[in-house]
């Protein structure tokens, strides 16, 4: 009897796992790594996350610094000018939005993946 329920709730806690909790944390990886990536080789890719946060008009800094002979260090930071001219600095809320974009774009192909192979 006691069996019986550990049983049922062992395979619930996979069932959850399989179908929800696994699914939904690689989507979440895909999208932070998608954001490490555009970040450090295009980050003009996040810009469009910049441009749902930002009501003004956002655009993208690049500074280079030379710290040591032959190293060279650039900063890139996401700004919003809002219409009365004060600037913001949305560099992590733009990559937080472009993590969710990503991570989204992911889930809804998994799902229509796993559409098409039920229906099969």
């Amino acid at each position: 009897m006691f069996d019986d329920a550990h049983n049922q709730r062992e395979s619930l806690a996979n069932r959850l796992y399989e179908k929800w909790l696994f699914p939904i944390g690689a989507c979440i990886f895909f999208g932070i790594m998608m954001d490490a990536c555009a970040v450090a080789f295009a980050p003009e890719v996040i810009l469009p996350a910049a441009k749902l946060i930002c009501s003004g008009k956002a655009e993208l800094t690049s500074k280079r610094f030379n710290v040591v002979p032959g190293e060279t260090v650039i900063d890139r930071t996401y700004r919003c000018t809002s219409a009365d001219g004060t600037e913001h600095n949305i560099t992590w809320a733009s990559g937080f939005v472009f993590v969710l974009l990503a991570s989204s774009g992911a889930a809804g192909g998994l799902m229509l993946y796993r559409l098409g192979n039920r229906n099969s």
